[in-house]
């Protein structure tokens, strides 16, 4: 089950049968159990029951759908939590293994080791592109996966607020060059148990802990996101979005279209771990 808080099972057994309504009824007729053991099987069966009765025809249909939509922002955010990308080598001999075991493919770009800090037990895979080289640190978090071909940039801007003095390039460039004299590069900093797919450039300003970026997304310049987020496949995150916790995010430009469970920080902890763990088994 899904849903095994007893505020939120009674919530949702509220909307499905609609207790306020007086509808006693209808609530004898669609009967699951009680919170806390609300289970995921019996509000699918509920619903249904309730589209292919009349009361659809009344309205009661779309509030239930609005249970079924939840119910499946629980189930997408477990999917993307178990997601695995397959390593293109499995050999030991292909890796570093820092003294925080963290996993670095030897076909990876880190530009600078000694301003990369890793706080341990992450992997970061091969093609991948690291800009430690900015004049400040680039910090992951533990057990974090960087993903094949994904590319973690610090954000540059002015050192001066002056519009009289003229800027190397736009605020809101995308391109990976480095400072100038006239300008600065923020820390990037990512949260532990977050995972970067495939592909993906990322400029933010931080990352959260629990977070999940999809493959080929670009998170613009001084971007931020914070905890327990879901950032899907191919999305792009304009300059200075800010991404609240417990947001999906999808689109180009990104945009919020839901919200995920209380559970989701559980789920990512134990995925995060799970991942890093089998990594290490297969290793040859």
């Amino acid at each position: 089950s899904k849903f095994n808080d007893s505020a939120l099972a009674d919530a949702l057994i509220d909307i499905v049968f609609e207790r306020n309504s007086g509808s006693g009824d209808w609530e004898g007729r669609y009967c699951v159990p009680g919170p806390p053991l609300l289970l995921a099987e019996s509000i699918i069966y509920t619903l249904l029951a309730c589209w292919t009765s009349g009361e659809n025809r009344r309205g009661r249909g779309t509030r239930c759908g609005s249970v079924y939509r939840l119910y499946y922002s629980a189930i997408d955010g477990a999917e993307m939590a178990s997601r695995t990308d397959e390593p293109t080598s499995k050999s030991k001999k292909d890796y570093i293994c820092t003294t925080t075991q963290t996993y670095v493919s030897r076909e990876a770009d880190v530009r600078d080791a000694t301003s990369l800090n890793s706080r341990g037990k992450s992997v970061i895979l091969a093609k991948s592109t690291i800009h430690s080289d900015y004049g400040n640190i680039v910090v992951i978090g533990r057990y974090c996966h960087i993903g094949e071909g994904a590319e973690l940039i610090p954000t540059v801007i002015p050192r001066s607020n002056d519009p009289l003095l003229e800027n190397v390039r736009s605020q809101d460039s995308t391109e990976a060059l480095k400072p100038t004299e006239s300008e600065k590069a923020l820390p990037l900093v990512i949260g532990s148990h977050t995972r970067i797919d495939a592909n993906t450039r990322v400029q933010s300003v931080s990352i959260g802990s629990c977070v999940r970026i999809g493959s080929n997304c670009k998170l613009a310049p001084r971007t931020k996101i914070y905890d327990c987020c879901i950032i899907e496949d191919f999305t792009e995150l304009p300059p200075d979005m800010v991404v609240p916790p417990f947001s999906r995010v999808r689109g180009s430009p990104g945009r919020i279209v839901g919200t995920l469970p209380e559970t989701t920080g559980s789920e990512f902890v134990d995925s995060c771990v799970q991942s890093y763990e089998k990594f290490v088994r297969e290793l040859e």
